[in-house]
This record gives structure tokens, sequence and C-alpha cells, in this order.
């Protein structure tokens, strides 16, 4: 970590820590600060790459499940956490990579980008499950997952299905994510099963990048999040620390995104030229003067070069 990193959690500090006595500090989630080497379409989870990492760190799972991955910013996310604090964690995606109502459907041009830059980085230690949730399931024993990310179709029915079918292959310190728990538009309903769950189970909640609930599911609470679960003034702070981090990538993806579009305008304009240099250099017109165009050049030169 530099020195410039670390001053400036230091300042952030002192802005959001303004009363006596508070026990917030950001240098206790300095490992939350990544520079994210997968940002594409779409963007919706972008925001919660930081905490992504500070999780991963924090309770060092063993066996991590995401459920609907899509481009993969989110578990490519975990998997570079992984990878990054040299963690034994085995990670899995679960997806048919064919898209849903939600996503709309797509080709498999999507999976391909995802396995080209996935296998080159995390196959050592990571899978990509081409299946549907529920026969994916099947794969993984009871109580063995300490992680698990749930972002697939987001309907009430869909999500709480998901939840119950994969619940008996979760471990004692498992930590449930929810994604979209702050999307309250047409059949979205991840918000409302949410609701229900929270008054069961501790739990937290980001309200920024369409809302990511956070759920301790199991007996045995990973004790570096036991304080996140705890209803005090400086969880706000922490959700806010995060917001902002999160606010930082989403202006790294702007960056990167702008720049591809640019690049992509600029080839176009290139190509464009070309083709009007060969229409023009193989026109008739342009050879029947160039007799002409041969007489001004010389006239040209010997006006700059009289003798």
């Amino acid at each position: 970590m530099s020195d410039a990193i670390l001053k400036r959690l230091v300042c952030q500090e002192k802005i959001m820590t303004n009363e006596q006595g508070s026990t917030f500090n950001p240098i206790d989630y300095t490992t939350a600060i990544i520079f994210p080497e997968r940002l594409v379409e779409p963007d919706s989870w972008v925001e919660h790459i930081p905490f992504a990492s500070y999780l991963i760190n924090a309770i060092e799972p063993e066996l991590f499940v995401e459920l609907g991955t899509l481009s993969g910013n989110s578990y490519c996310a975990f998997c570079q956490a992984v990878k990054a604090f040299n963690l034994k964690t085995r990670c899995f995606a679960v997806d048919t990579w064919e898209g849903d109502a939600h996503t709309g459907m797509y080709g498999n041009e999507v999976w391909e980008n995802l396995k080209n830059h996935h296998d080159s980085r995390y196959c050592s230690f990571s899978r990509l499950i081409r299946k549907k949730f529920d026969d994916a399931s099947n794969d993984f024993t009871a109580g063995s997952i300490n992680l698990l990310h749930i972002d697939g179709f987001h309907t009430y029915d869909a999500v709480r299905h998901d939840f119950e079918t994969w619940s008996p292959k979760l471990s004692k310190r498992a930590i449930v994510l929810f994604h979209d728990t702050n999307v309250k538009v047409k059949d979205y309903g991840v918000y409302l099963y949410w609701d229900e769950l929270k008054k069961q189970y501790p739990s937290f909640e980001f309200f920024h990048g369409h809302g990511l609930g956070v759920l301790a599911v199991g007996s045995d609470i990973p004790k570096p999040m036991l304080h996140l679960f705890e209803q005090s003034a400086e969880i706000e702070k922490v959700r806010r620390y995060f917001e902002l981090l999160g606010a930082n990538v989403r202006k790294q993806w702007k960056i990167q995104t702008d720049l591809v579009k640019l690049q992509m305008e600029m080839q176009l304009a290139n190509e464009r030229y070309q083709e009007s240099i060969s229409y023009y250099s193989s026109s008739k017109s342009w050879k029947i003067t160039q007799p002409l165009r041969s007489i001004a050049d010389i006239f040209r030169k010997s006006k700059k070069n009289p003798s």
C-alpha cells in the first residue's frame, strides 16, 4: 500500500468521522482498494467490487459459488481477490450464459469473452459451470459453501427458490449475498424476499449499486464480519466508505468505456479515410488528371527554389 493511498484514507477518515470516540478507521478496510482487471457491460455490479475484495480477504472462504454471472464483473472481482491474497479458495460460477427476461437474451460471444479472460488468469482454482442453477446444485455437497452470491433471475419466486434450493449446501459460517435489493421496478422482487430474510438472520445492506444484501446464514459468523451486523452509528460510516470506493470504480469504468469508444471512432474514421483515398486514386478522373498534378508539383517546387 503506497503512502499516498494511506494519506488519502486518513484524510477520508477525518472527513467522515467528526464526533469523538469513533471507532471507524478506513485503514481497516485497505483490502477493499482494488483496481479491477475486468470492467465490461453491463455495469450494474461494478460499485460493489471493493466490497467483494474486502469480503474475500475477511472470511477466506474455502468454497465460493456465484449464481448468475453474465459477463463476469462480479465473479472476476472475487477471483482477482482470491489470487491477490493467495488464498486456497475454490470458486465456481454457475450460469447458462443464454440470458433471461431481465438481462435480455444474448449469444455465445458473452460466454466466449468471459472464458478467455477467466481461463488465462484463474483456471487453477476456478471453474465456469454452464448449467441451470438447480442442476448445478447437485454438484456440491451439503454444508460445503462458505460464500454464496445469488444474482440470477430477479423475481420474488425465483430468488426465493434459489436460496431455498442452495441453503442445504451452506456451511455453518456461510455468508450469502443478494444483488439488487434496492431495485423496486417491474417484477423485480429481490427486495421483498430480502425484507423477509433480514428478519430471520443477521444482515447488512448496501443501498448503492442497485443494493447488495449481506446475510449471515450460518451459526458461526466469521469474526471479521460481526461488526457489520451490529446496528450502530459506525455502520453508516462503513456503508458510506464503500459507496465512495464503489463510485471511484464506476469512474474508472466510465473512463475505460469512453476510451474504448474513442478508439473505435478513430478506427472507423481512419477506415473511411483509407476508403476515400482508394476510391479517388482508382477513379478515371484521378488518372486522367495525373499529368496536371505533376506539372503543378513542379511549378510549386520552382516557386520555392527560384534559380
